[in-house]
């Protein structure tokens, strides 16, 4: 329901630490609230674990394992919110939390593997870090014959960046094709010229 006025900032919220979510927490932890509404009441099966003054702040269905909070766990500015995270992926959900990057990057690489194949693949690559990680995927899992890896050098870009991203990429054995499109970009118009037709 919307309320009189906006919560934001950080608060004290009451907390009910026989919940599995606010095990190991104080009574009152102190969260971030960013929110112009409040819940009055709670639905079939669900009990209130926190409150910020006479607002309901958290509920929880232990038997569903459904739980919500009113404020922002995420932030650092919610000192208990690592905890809560952790409660919830550890301790309601069961994770292992023995989840690595290299287990990512394994996933990625079997996944391109299963995509690709024995074709080849084109990839633009701007220099950033998105174009550049996938770059890099690409290299660990395909063969070199197989990446055709293009920079477009538009003509407003740093002084020396393409050849930047060309070297670095080259250390990563992809060969950059690289296009100077500069006087194509600076003689474009975004300008449509189009033919009205007007109805008798």
């Amino acid at each position: 329901m919307e309320g009189d006025s906006r919560k934001d900032g950080v608060y004290p919220v009451d907390c009910d630490t026989s919940s599995a979510l606010f095990k190991g927490l104080l009574k009152q932890e102190h969260v971030l609230f960013t929110h112009g509404d409040h819940c009055v009441s709670t639905a079939t099966g669900f009990k209130v674990i926190a409150r910020s003054g006479p607002n309901i702040a958290g509920i929880a269905n232990d038997e569903k394992q459904l739980y919500g909070v009113q404020f922002h766990p995420e932030v650092d500015l919610s000192k208990c919110g690592l905890k809560i995270l952790k409660n919830f992926l550890f301790g309601i959900c069961n994770l292992k939390g023995d989840f690595k990057m290299s287990d990512r990057v394994e996933v990625c690489i079997s996944k391109i593997r299963e995509s690709v194949g024995a074709n080849k693949i084109l990839i633009l690559l701007s220099g950033g870090v998105d174009s550049t990680v996938c770059a890099a995927l690409l290299s660990k899992t395909l063969d070199p014959s197989q990446i055709i890896a293009v920079h477009i050098d538009n003509g407003f870009l740093r002084k020396d960046e393409s050849s930047k991203v060309i070297e670095s990429l080259k250390s990563l054995g992809i060969k950059v094709h690289l296009i100077n499109a500069g006087l194509r970009f600076l003689s474009g118009t975004t300008m449509l010229h189009v033919d009205l037709v007007t109805e008798a």
